[in-house]
């Protein structure tokens, strides 16, 4: 896992802006009981361990937050300055990747996460611009990291070999410190192209943007938002375009009141036909999900190795071992039965930064 790095939320936690990550992604342990399990905190894992040398009292709560808690903050008129939500990688998924490979997804058997990704979007949406306090100052931006298995017929910006498509510079290679090369691949060029759809009530009604950006023209735009993150992250964004520089937004509201915000229907969820049984074959971005902290786990408590997950029963065995061991390590005496709390991945996760900052330093 070579996620050592600067991050937008590091960089936010030393310039004192408030940020909280809100996280749809929870695993039923059983019929009763669920555990919030937030993906970001783990793919900046080591990340987040430097942080929270810097900002322990507040590096827990900004991580650790569900979607009912983003609801509440936008009700309350409580956001922070800068949100991240991640949808659910667990079952039902909503992630919009493809459903679980060997069942139907005609409606009848099994619900397309796609649909239950539209979901998702109009929870988040009716949140913000429903909300008396957020909608006139909040920008909602959705972003995808493929492109959905669509052909495109545009060849993506940068070099290939002595050829360049313009603009090429927008594929500099990052040139990070600690880059490892894939296959001898310099990330000297784009991919296909992926959708970023906008909200915000100074973007003009069908404002279409098509001039080329990259991944990373969202740092560049938040650097250029908050000034004192003027540092680049990397080669890549510092020559990257911003939002800021293509025309998408106005200088004045574009809908004076909260009443002309589009009204959304709820999307149609078809009956679920899932299994969701213990013996229930998790997805393969699910098992990848589970493996990175079974990772985690290895290196904290070498001792205690994780067994094989690959059903839900399995993850729900080791999760419920897991915050045990946190629960007692933190004090609680815990029997490995104890009902599980959607709270619990709190300990789960301070246990884990504690014992892998104790065996650094040993």
């Amino acid at each position: 896992m070579d996620t050592v790095g600067d991050t937008l939320f590091s960089r936010l936690s030393l310039s004192h802006i408030d940020w909280k990550i809100y996280s749809d992604n929870h695993i039923a342990l059983s019929e009763t009981e669920t555990l919030s399990f937030p993906v970001t905190p783990l793919l900046h894992f080591f990340s987040f361990v430097v942080l929270s040398l810097i900002d322990p009292p507040n590096i827990f709560k900004n991580m650790l937050n569900t979607l009912q808690a983003f609801k509440n903050d936008c009700a309350s008129g409580t956001l922070p300055a800068y949100s991240f939500i991640e949808p659910n990688f667990f079952n039902p998924h909503n992630d919009m990747h493809p459903s679980t490979p060997d069942e139907r997804v005609d409606g009848s058997q099994k619900t397309g996460s796609v649909v239950l990704g539209e979901l998702l979007v109009w929870e988040i949406y009716n949140a913000i611009f429903t909300s008396p306090h957020h909608w006139d100052n909040t920008l909602l931006i959705i972003t995808f990291d493929e492109h959905g298995g669509c052909y495109d017929h545009v060849s993506p910006p940068g070099r290939y070999g002595d050829n360049k498509v313009e603009p090429a510079d927008i594929a500099t290679p990052p040139h990070l410190f600690f880059d490892r090369k894939w296959d001898d691949f310099d990330f000297d060029r784009l991919g296909l192209r992926v959708p970023m759809i906008m909200v915000s009530p100074f973007i003009a009604k069908n404002t279409i943007i098509n001039e080329p950006m990259s991944h990373t023209s969202f740092l560049q735009t938040m650097r250029h938002k908050w000034w004192w993150l003027s540092i680049p992250f990397s080669a890549r964004d510092h020559a990257s375009p911003g939002f800021h520089d293509s025309g998408v937004f106005s200088t004045t509201l574009q809908r004076k009141d909260i009443s002309q915000m589009p009204v959304i229907p709820r999307p149609v969820i078809p009956p679920d036909g899932t299994e969701y049984s213990d013996n229930a074959p998790m997805s393969p971005l699910a098992k990848r999900v589970m493996s990175l902290f079974a990772e985690l786990w290895r290196k904290a408590f070498p001792e205690q190795p994780p067994p094989p997950i690959k059903t839900q029963a399995d993850a729900a065995v080791f999760l419920r071992h897991a915050v045990a061991t946190a629960k007692s390590k933190r004090g609680q005496l815990v029997a490995l039965d104890a009902r599980i709390n959607e709270s619990d991945w709190v300990p789960l996760f301070q246990v884990l930064v504690d014992e892998l900052k104790d065996r650094h330093r040993r």
